[in-house]
């Protein structure tokens, strides 16, 4: 029967095979344990943290200091492991062979803030041990790989524009406000809008749909998008001159979770109105024929 290697086994022998050899009084294996940082990593803020779990065997009766080193050889796309690089020294005691000797080593991981929101990731360590013994000489253990796995957060960032800022219009009119919203966030972002204050008496303002963009880091493509933010005019019978500002606040939140709130940005719009306002004259035309067809019959 012919045998398959999975790569995970096949790295354990690798590994197993790489470990370094002290003849006869070699030591059990150097073992380290793999965290997984808990709370999501926010992007562009305060790094992950995590502490490399070191399992020293003892040779023997001894005291010794201890010297360890996790250093980043490899990691997924978009982590930042060069905070990463961390050395840590402790005095530790074996008092048999069969003891054995535990060390923390902290480690910091860092992600752009491209990294796709709530989408695993992680770095993998070299762990290597190095212990000082008072005779004088030294053992060297490792390196053995571990890895951290962490979380991403998500990252707000988006960009809103309004492309006309003022209009003039006559009264009883609708006027139409672009506004482009592009969305650089590390994930789907929903965007919400609403009037920063009560509108001018007689203006009404008619405000866009929310609308969900999606984000170039989780591999979409549709990540911006125009919509309308319309203000019909006032009016009233003649001549009519108003003008009223309305500021329209948006709000953006991670659309997955919306209770994961964004920033929230506020845009500007002019409305100008001039002119005269003349009720329809339909009514007026129906009048004056009758009174036209009235006075023809009376003449025949």
């Amino acid at each position: 029967m012919r045998m398959r290697w999975s790569p995970v086994v096949l790295a354990v022998a690798l590994l197993a095979m790489s470990a370094p050899t002290l003849g006869d009084h070699a030591p059990r294996r150097l073992g380290v344990s793999s965290p997984e940082i808990a709370e999501p990593v926010q992007p562009a803020g305060d790094p992950g943290r995590a502490v490399l779990d070191v399992r020293i065997p003892c040779q023997e009766d001894e005291r010794a200091t201890v010297w360890s080193q996790a250093v980043p050889v490899a990691s997924e796309p978009f982590v930042d492991p060069a905070t990463a690089h961390v050395e840590n020294s402790s005095t530790q005691v074996c008092h048999d062979r069969n003891d054995t000797l535990e060390v923390g080593v902290p480690v910091e991981i860092d992600v752009t803030t491209d990294t796709p929101a709530f989408q695993p990731t992680g770095v993998a360590y070299d762990v290597h041990v190095q212990k000082n013994h008072t005779n004088g000489t030294t053992t060297e253990l490792g390196p053995v790989g571990a890895n951290v796995t962490l979380t991403p957060g998500y990252f707000n960032l988006y960009n809103a524009r309004m492309e006309t800022k003022i209009v003039e219009a006559g009264p009883d009119e609708g006027v139409t406000f672009p506004i482009v919203i592009e969305n650089h966030s590390n994930g789907m972002t929903e965007f919400t809008f609403e009037l920063a204050s009560p509108p001018a008496s007689g203006f009404q303002p008619v405000l866009p749909s929310k609308i969900v963009l999606e984000s170039e880091a989780t591999g979409g493509t549709r990540t911006s998008e125009t919509v309308n933010f319309t203000v019909f005019t006032p009016f009233h019978n003649g001549y009519v001159s108003e003008t009223a500002s309305m500021a329209l606040e948006i709000h953006s939140a991670y659309a997955a979770d919306p209770s994961i709130e964004g920033e929230s940005a506020q845009v500007s719009a002019l409305t100008k109105v001039s002119g005269f306002y003349l009720p329809s004259l339909a009514p007026l035309v129906v009048v004056a024929l009758i009174g036209c067809a009235a006075g023809l019959r009376g003449r025949s």
